[in-house]
């Protein structure tokens, strides 16, 4: 570079990336971002960044106790929703929820749909109280019976007995019902039945004390067991052949029982994603052993993106998170509080990237062909991206405008110890029919420039649009893409911090950008 004579310089930066709190300054990959809120890489396209969908409640009157569980009873192609709180179990009927006969210990239950031998099938409940099922033909919850003993020398059932023990936990595999009380052990049903428990059939993981802590979940042909500093394996198929007190050669435990969840990746490979105390961890299958067996382990999948201790979660906050895996959005979603905070981390699987939205006030998930979520509110949410609030009401009367937010990390053309010239920005982004509008910030070394609504992405339609609120779109296009208008800065900086906010109530994605500027020539 001849010395003394400014150079042109022209970056080009994706936004697809996700946000990185870890790496160094200057050092993020281009396409990441180094604050974010309320930002995701919209289903269904890659690339762009847009304002996460916004929510409105499914139901016009809300339950007079917080949701604490929500979930389906599938029957064949039919999902019926389902949530409890209070001591109810309640079924959605179209914009209400209907409580069921029976009483509940706790509204913070465990379940699985179950079918025994005879096509009788159940949702199986533990609540820490008496082991219960769920009939959705009659509409009940009540205690299971026990069934008769088996004739001798067959090993009595000990139902009766485990209705005492307080049961936190349950799940089925292989055609057995797995219940525990969160101690190191598990008991088990006889097979393709859910109310004769053999005095028999149980297993215990001993080691270091530790403790069940989440309902088992199949994963490839072992069963893994949540536990509070580690995993507990179990091998085989049935009680003849069951390998119990087998343990994965990790110590990231489960801190978050109801965090855990089967993940699919975009290339098929499957693995079980929870939350440890430093961050969110993955089981994954990393060899074939010539033996015809399988290696796992376990790996971080936010240590190289998210400081996770800087989040400033308690332990109560982290072992009443929340996680779900939308297979349609390709999003684990992670909802967690901090204090009066309701926050949820997106974490996309088609590229890596970890997404914070904030107001989510869920305490379960579910995608029942819409994406729902409960909680606090009493009422039964669904996620929408054609809003941009999240509404209190079904009417839509009253909401919070989603607050997006996105910030670059620090950008510099030298280094030098001279300033540069950041002459233009040009900003490539989704144009809408409805109002959509994006206000942009620069960061110099000693000052910051904004510029309110710089991009106004509402296409013109002929008296519907505000004057001075639209910009021309040709229909023609297979794609309705803002005119890439430069904004002009020409502001001399050692850095440059370029963010992106829409916090009203309006639609916004963004494709690109360029900037365009000079280096000192030094």
């Amino acid at each position: 570079m001849p010395s003394g004579i400014q150079q042109s310089m022209t970056v080009d930066l994706a936004v697809s990336g996700g946000l990185n709190t870890v790496t160094q300054p200057t050092a993020l990959a281009p396409n990441q971002a180094r604050l974010m809120l309320n930002g995701v890489m919209p289903q269904g396209r890659i690339g762009p960044c847009a304002k996460r969908p916004g929510s409105v409640p499914v139901t016009t009157s809300p339950l007079a106790n917080p949701i604490q569980w929500l979930t389906a009873y599938r029957t064949g192609a039919i999902d019926k929703i389902i949530c409890t709180a209070g001591t109810s179990l309640y079924r959605l009927s179209g914009t209400t929820l209907s409580a069921a006969t029976g009483a509940l210990a706790s509204a913070a239950i465990y379940e699985v749909d179950y079918t025994d031998g005879n096509s009788v099938s159940r949702k199986i409940i533990t609540d820490t109280g008496t082991i219960k099922a769920y009939d959705d033909t009659t509409f009940t919850v009540s205690q299971i019976t026990p069934a008769a003993d088996d004739p001798t020398p067959a090993p009595p059932n000990i139902l009766s007995t485990l209705h005492t023990k307080g049961m936190k936990y349950c799940f089925s595999y292989q055609g057995h019902v797995f219940v525990s009380d969160g101690s190191d052990t598990w008991w088990y049903s006889k097979r393709y039945t859910f109310d004769y428990f053999p005095s028999v059939q149980w297993e215990r993981w001993v080691k270091n004390n530790d403790y069940m802590n989440g309902p088992g979940i199949a994963f490839d042909n072992v069963l893994m067991l949540p536990m509070r500093r580690g995993w507990g394996v179990l091998f085989g198929e049935n009680f003849d052949n069951f390998q119990g007190n087998q343990f994965l050669n990790t110590q990231a435990g489960v801190v978050a029982p109801r965090s855990i969840q089967r993940v699919t990746y975009p290339n098929g490979d499957q693995t079980v994603v929870y939350l440890s105390d430093d961050g969110v961890y993955e089981i994954y299958d990393n060899e074939l052993m010539d033996t015809g067996s399988r290696r796992y382990s376990t790996r971080s999948v936010t240590v190289d993106k998210l400081d996770w201790d800087a989040i400033g979660l308690s332990e109560a906050d982290k072992a009443a998170a929340v996680g779900y895996f939308d297979a349609r959005a390709s999003l684990y979603l992670l909802r967690f509080n901090r204090g009066s905070e309701r926050l949820c981390y997106a974490y996309d699987t088609r590229n890596r990237e970890w997404y914070p939205w904030t107001n989510i006030k869920a305490a379960g998930f579910l995608r029942s062909e819409i994406l729902y979520y409960a909680g606090e509110t009493g009422h039964l949410h669904k996620f929408d991206a054609s809003l941009g609030s999240d509404w209190n009401e079904s009417t839509k009367t009253t909401g919070t405008a989603i607050d997006f937010y996105r910030a670059t990390d620090m950008i510099k053309f030298e280094n030098t110890g001279q300033m540069s010239i950041l002459d233009e920005l040009i900003v490539n982004a989704r144009q809408y029919a409805t109002k959509s509008s994006l206000d942009i910030s620069v960061v110099f070394y000693s000052s910051k420039q904004d510029v309110q609504q710089a991009l106004k992405n509402q296409y013109a339609t002929w008296d519907v649009t505000e004057w001075d609120e639209s910009a021309v779109a040709n229909l023609d296009y297979t794609d309705l893409v803002s005119a890439p208008m430069p904004l002009i800065f020409c502001r001399n900086s050692y850095y440059f911090q370029i963010i992106f906010r829409n916090n009203r109530d309006e639609l916004c994605e963004v494709y690109d950008m360029t900037i365009k500027g000079r280096s000192s020539g030094y």
